[in-house]
């Protein structure tokens, strides 16, 4: 069996199904044309004339086809390895990325405002609408504003402001909602949504695995790299392990100066191989993860990392220059507590864990694609109805 057995004119569409000792396809054939083949055939599906997709098996190497015309895309993969579709998450994974910038830029200024005004009343009520809608912009108002005088004297957020920002169905705050939703959606309808919804997996949540999953896209199967026009560089391929999946999100370490490991860090004049937003949403997720309750599984594995990290010290200087909270090493103001030798302190015991949970969860999402690829090919998730949001 040779690979280039394929007919070369195609007439109008049609399908041919190929047994696995199958013999060259029927000739005169012309426009859109799908053939099948089995495993062991060479070659296989092909779309000729016009607009063209062609996808390879491993044993074949059918790029390109001679006397084709039109616009040629060939979609270049190896075997059965087709990344899911994430279109529809990557689409309102973004789109709220966008919506919560403009949001909270919009809340900043309303803080800084009423603290300046002394209070909403002195403010226009148009300002509380863009954000909020009519109806929830009105709860708000009934109740002092985003910044209330607490007993101490001093001006703090409103408790109700969570709440009434939660129903909200109208303005900025009421799109950022609708998002929400259809991103959940969206991860219900996707093959990995039951697994992210098992009880085992509590503490990940739709909407933050979809944030997550619209940044890394298919957890096993490493997307293709295009060149600038078009031309498939590298094929889809599954990753070597999860090992890699920690690398591309930054959970991976690195050698240390002095020995041992330690966090990546951006370093000036170096380019960084990892992905930000990717460790952001994971730093997210695993702090959701740490607040279950004991007995999670990713909880769990918090708290394994606490007691393994319970008597660390410092194998490097500690790069924890600024002291976020009061745990932290802090060496800008205490140097000795990033010494070589110093014990770590509780926020670096805290960080340390939590990357922990990054891994676990990293590697959770990896098998479970890996065994959706083996048992069942890629579908895209199934079309989820738009409705419109409308303010009530």
């Amino acid at each position: 069996m040779t690979p280039n057995d394929l007919a070369v004119v195609h007439i109008q569409s049609d399908t041919h199904p190929r047994a696995n000792n199958g013999n060259p396809l029927a000739p005169s054939q012309d426009r859109n044309d799908t053939h099948r083949t089995g495993v062991g055939s060479n070659p296989l599906a092909v779309i000729h004339t016009q607009s063209d997709i062609q996808h390879t098996h491993n044993n074949g190497n059918n790029f390109p086809l001679p006397n084709q015309s039109g616009a040629d895309t060939q979609a270049r993969t190896i075997g059965e390895w087709e990344p899911f579709s994430f279109d529809d998450i990557r689409m309102y994974s973004e789109t709220l990325d966008d919506i919560e910038d403009v949001r909270m830029a919009l809340e900043n200024r309303i803080r800084a405002l009423e603290d300046e005004c002394t209070g909403a009343a002195a403010l226009p009520t148009d300002i509380y609408v863009m954000l909020l809608g009519d109806v929830a912009a009105e709860k708000l108002l009934s109740v002092g504003g985003m910044r209330v005088v607490g007993e101490d004297g001093e001006r703090k957020k409103n408790p109700a402001y969570d709440s009434i920002t939660k129903d909200a169905k109208g303005g900025i705050w009421g799109n950022e909602n609708y998002v929400i939703k259809q991103l959940e959606r969206a991860m219900e309808n996707h093959p990995l949504g039951p697994w992210i919804m098992s009880p085992a997996q509590k503490g990940l949540g739709l909407k933050q695995a979809g944030r997550l999953l619209g940044v890394i896209e298919d957890p096993y199967i490493r997307a293709p790299v295009y060149g600038e026009d078009g031309e498939v560089l590298e094929p889809a391929r599954p990753r070597r392990g999860p090992g890699e999946l920690w690398a591309y999100c930054g959970a991976h370490t690195v050698p240390g100066e002095h020995g041992g490991n330690v966090a990546p860090r951006h370093q000036k004049g170096v380019q960084s191989n990892w992905n930000d937003k990717a460790r952001m949403r994971l730093y997210t997720i695993a702090m959701s993860c740490m607040k279950q309750r004991k007995g999670n599984p990713l909880r769990d594995v918090y708290d394994r990392g606490r007691k393994k990290y319970a008597n660390a010290v410092h194998e490097n200087e500690c790069r924890n220059r600024s002291r976020i909270n009061p745990n932290g090493c802090g060496t800008r103001e205490h140097p000795e507590w990033g010494e070589v030798g110093s014990p770590w302190r509780l926020g670096h015991q805290h960080a340390a864990a939590l990357r922990l949970v990054y891994k676990e969860v990293l590697k959770g999402l990896y098998n479970e694609a890996k065994r959706l690829h083996q048992t069942s090919p890629p579908t895209t998730a199934r079309p989820i109805p738009i409705v419109l949001p409308s303010e009530g």
